[in-house]
């Protein structure tokens, strides 16, 4: 059996049980088809399904286009409903019943994820289509041209929260500002966006102090932010002028765009809530007497029965560190051994002979730099002002590291991916989709990063000239 790997996150069990996992309770009532997806496998943070069945679920969105924007209606609704949910549910004294009415509608969201993911790459690929039926064009051209079409110009609240981080940084007394006001307001809007689903790490007023220091000038980079969007609003404009595209394709366009918008604004959604539901979580773990950074590597169903008086698991510590799940037709494996899970990897991983670092152009320019890959967010100190930041994937608590890259480069991806659409946000070349960078890459190389012409990444012995 072929597999294909969706996504690479670090994902503690308690979210991994609700959104992968989820999708099996929720995908076919979603998507009103006779369809889920047989086997979920997470591997220490690589989540593979079967091949031919995502070629189905694509298939199936190809052969009923409307559904694109029944799913996009979904998920509007969802991410309302599940914000609403946890902020007016943290406090609930009956925990247990709480906990079980958020499962159910976390849960919800596993098959929502999936139909998004279906859903994506179908409306990239009808605007392809569209794009070929309607003129002549080269490969590099029309890549071009979906990567302006797909660049929705809404600014997320990672964008959002940027700009009010450059707007502090134009006090003239860091001293003055550390003890202000300010900064407990900015941490009251936005602490949040260092959450990583239930890894509770919201901003400190250290690290924020700490990134406005990291600002060189903050009236240039607030410049470069709103121009860049300018631009980018100005080429799409420009692309459906010139074309005189009809009202159907452009409508497909729009609905390209809104899915970009949505992939944000779903995780944005699901860490805001699960901020909110800290509280919650707090009780349960005070409840069966547990650390609160163990709580999250049980599954819901393990949390359950500790909460009816049943013993906690002792491996929690194991798999704090690394763990695997494989689930097949609803029978659920959960494995803590590193042996086990390094023959895992060996079994679904796919192999990479290119010895070129090639991949797909998420954000134009060109920058050299010293290389520092980055595997998790506790790596994120190695990054220094000027660095290329070479990753699996990114997620939301990568953007300290990413704020501070001068480019950004991806395994795992496309140009809807969060490292593309913060990439173009920032204002920065980005490389998305290389399939092997961080294997081929390591701390302190000297690249070159083409998001030009190339979409390639090359190794220079020295710092050149880049015509």
């Amino acid at each position: 059996m072929s597999y294909k790997r969706i996504v690479h996150i670090k994902q503690e069990p308690l979210t991994f049980f609700c959104l992968p996992l989820g999708s099996w309770r929720c995908f076919k009532n979603l998507g009103k088809v006779d369809f889920h997806f047989s086997e979920v496998n997470y591997i220490d943070g690589d989540i593979y399904l079967l091949e031919k069945e995502l070629k189905y679920l694509l298939g199936h969105l190809r052969d009923n286009p409307k559904k694109l924007n029944e799913i996009i209606r979904l998920m509007r609704d969802y991410n309302e409903r599940f914000i609403k949910f946890c902020i007016e549910n943290s406090n609930r004294e009956d925990i247990l019943e709480a906990f079980r009415e958020f499962i159910e509608i976390y849960n919800e969201a596993g098959g929502i994820a999936l139909w998004m993911i279906g859903g994506e790459a179908i409306a990239k690929e009808i605007v392809e289509e569209e794009l070929k039926k309607i003129m002549t064009i080269d490969e590099k051209k029309l890549g071009e041209m979906l990567l302006t079409i797909a660049s929705d110009t809404r600014d997320s609240f990672t964008i959002k929260e940027r700009k009010a981080l450059l707007n502090l940084a134009k006090y003239k007394s860091f001293d003055l500002l550390s003890d202000s006001q300010e900064i407990d307001e900015h941490l009251k809007q936005y602490s949040w966006l260092n959450v990583n689903f239930f890894r509770h790490t919201p901003y400190t007023r250290e690290e924020i102090f700490e990134r406005l220091k990291n600002i060189g000038n903050p009236e240039e980079e607030l410049k470069k932010i709103e121009a860049y969007k300018e631009k980018l609003e100005e080429e799409y404009n420009k692309i459906v002028n010139e074309f005189n595209f009809n009202e159907e394709t452009r409508r497909k366009m729009e609905i390209l765009r809104e899915f970009v918008f949505l992939r944000t604004e779903r995780i944005e959604s699901l860490n805001f809530g699960i901020f909110n539901m800290y509280g919650l979580v707090s009780k349960i773990a005070d409840k069966i007497k547990i650390e609160r950074d163990l709580i999250i590597f049980m599954t819901p169903e393990e949390i359950f029965h500790a909460l009816n008086g049943e013993n906690i698991p002792m491996n929690l510590e194991k798999r704090k560190e690394a763990y695997a799940i494989l689930a097949n037709n609803g029978k659920i494996e959960i494995i803590d051994s590193k042996e086990e899970i390094s023959r895992l990897h060996n079994r679904f991983e796919e192999k990479k002979e290119r010895q070129k670092i090639i991949g797909v152009i998420a954000s134009k320019g060109i920058v050299q730099g010293k290389v520092k890959t980055i595997r998790s967010k506790d790596e994120h100190f190695k990054i220094k002002k000027g660095d290329i930041l070479v990753t699996e994937m990114t997620t939301p608590d990568f953007l300290i590291a990413m704020e501070k890259s001068a480019a950004i480069v991806t395994d795992i991806g496309g140009i809807t991916s969060h490292a593309a659409i913060v990439a173009r946000e920032l204002g920065i070349p980005c490389i998305v989709g290389t399939e092997n960078a961080t294997n081929l890459l390591k701390d302190g190389d000297f690249v070159v990063v083409d998001a030009i012409d190339k979409g390639e990444v090359i190794k220079i012995d020295a710092p050149c000239i880049i015509s």
